[in-house]
């Protein structure tokens, strides 16, 4: 039979029978898929353990009775003993509480030596000792619970963002809300996937290994379907399928609930217990919250290095700009070839008018084969206004490509960073150079009838009203140079 078959017969709630199971007054046989098959012997077992915790007969007596240690009319004996003598105290309590009643009296006027005499140690109804309390304890601390949940799921985070930013090259400072929906579904999917290999395995997550926290199926780790439930359920109950808000009303009444001492629904069937509070799990605690920052920063780090560096060739330096260029969101429409040549990209379904007349002429220098040298020209005619937005983000996609793909720049110097506040601070108008990483970048700008740009928009030429008849032009050369 089931557990939901032997519910119905026995008329105990799935709780009971995993309690009396972990009390070994129930032994049922395991089929080769990890399920619990009950006989007709153990729903016998069952009904007789629900009848004599009915008449508050003790867990270790019913155990006693089953080895055949104790008799059963024995152990009906003095349960009927502490019966009567309950009842005799209820009696005399019953006494004391009439006599108070009939003198009137109030809280303000009690005299409580009058009646301490006559008064007892009134136990608990038998009612409410018997069954509905047969059921496996709740592990409280919640606040260690949900730490270390979130633990978890940083951890599956990571995994993802390292995919994501180091395999799909997917910027987690562009990414857009339906972009962070995917990220929780998919650590969603990583959860169900990973947790139920470390419950199975090991009996905890690494979370619940930090807080001292350890699930088992009543002492023997959980099958893999087993775990796998019960991960399930946790995502349902608990994470509220990681939809926004609802997910955090989920956490909240889960908390709350925990607090109370109930058991949730991913408890019914296990073993939810707390090995120790060691003060070493606190600082713990702290130390990995470090390592994950520290890990999430080497994403980062990561991601703003281009993909081909060292022994640079055009081809290379050419798949560099273009992965910047996706990377960064800059220039999505045009696609620099390893000739220097550009491809229009057309994969969004717009066709963009005038794209390929408004790209630089690329050119570059190979010494033996090896990338030494690129040049970015770009030239420009009777344009009345020019802004140095689209200037300043070709130079800063070429800059990252070649600069940064040089064997002198270390992980963690954070060159990219540097170099796109040096070119973001200087005007592709202007000409200038400077030294970085081994390359001497310099800019030579040819400006003929636009104003000098004001101070309070330097990233913008107007026409020079007084130059009209000879029109407005712009000539701008950009080169990187490697130092031998």
């Amino acid at each position: 039979m089931t557990i939901r078959e032997v519910e119905t017969h026995s008329g105990l709630t799935r709780a009971n029978i995993r309690f009396y199971e972990s009390e070994g007054l129930l032994n049922p046989q395991r089929l080769p898929n990890g399920y619990r098959d009950y006989s007709d012997e153990d729903l016998a077992a069952l009904k007789k353990n629900r009848l004599l915790r009915q008449l508050n007969v003790p867990i270790d007596d019913i155990r006693a009775l089953q080895s055949g240690e104790q008799a059963l009319s024995d152990a009906l004996q003095r349960c009927l003993h502490e019966l009567e003598h309950a009842q005799n105290e209820l009696q005399k309590a019953s006494a004391v509480c009439r006599a108070m009643m009939s003198d009137g009296a109030t809280y303000q006027t009690l005299d409580a030596d009058r009646y301490l005499a006559g008064a007892v140690e009134t136990p608990r109804p038998a009612s409410s000792r018997g069954l509905r309390f047969d059921v496996p304890h709740a592990c409280p601390h919640p606040w260690r619970r949900f730490l270390a949940r979130w633990l978890d799921l940083v951890l599956y985070g990571l995994l993802w963002s390292t995919v994501n930013t180091l395999v799909f090259r997917v910027n987690p400072a562009l990414r857009s809300t339906a972009g962070m929906l995917l990220d929780s579904f998919v650590t969603m999917l990583i959860m169900l996937f990973a947790e139920p290999l470390f419950l199975h395995f090991l009996g905890y997550t690494p979370g619940k290994f930090l807080f001292g926290l350890r699930v088992t199926d009543h002492g023997r780790r959980l099958s893999y379907f087993d775990a796998l439930c019960r991960t399930g359920s946790v995502i349902a109950s608990g994470e509220g399928l990681f939809i926004p808000i609802y997910q955090w009303v989920r956490n909240y009444k889960c908390y709350k609930k925990c607090k109370a001492g109930e058991i949730l629904p991913w408890e019914e069937d296990y073993e939810y217990e707390l090995t120790d509070t060691a003060w070493w799990r606190i600082p713990a605690f702290a130390a990995a919250c470090a390592v994950w920052v520290g890990i999430a920063f080497c994403i980062v780090l990561a991601g703003d290095l281009p993909q081909n560096r060292g022994a640079l060739t055009a081809a290379g330096f050419a798949e560099n700009y273009n992965d910047y260029a996706a990377y960064l969101g800059a220039r999505p429409v045009l696609s620099l070839n390893a000739d220097g040549t550009w491809s229009e990209r057309n994969d969004t379904g717009v066709i963009h008018v005038g794209a390929l007349d408004s790209a630089p002429a690329v050119t570059f220098t190979e010494t033996d084969g090896v990338l030494s040298g690129v040049q970015l020209e770009f030239t420009h005619t009777g344009q009345p206004f020019l802004t140095a937005v689209s200037y300043q983000d070709d130079l800063l996609l070429a800059a990252l490509s070649f600069v940064c793909a040089q064997p002198d720049v270390g992980f963690f110097e954070q060159v990219p960073r540097q170099l796109a506040e040096r070119l973001t601070g200087l005007s592709p108008f202007s000409s200038w150079c400077f030294e970085m990483a081994g390359v001497e970048l310099c800019c030579t700008a040819e400006v003929s009838g636009y104003l000098e740009p004001v101070e309070s928009v330097p990233s913008v030429l107007a026409p020079d009203p007084d130059e009209e008849q000879t029109g407005q032009s712009f000539h701008l050369i950009f080169t990187m140079t490697k130092i031998n």
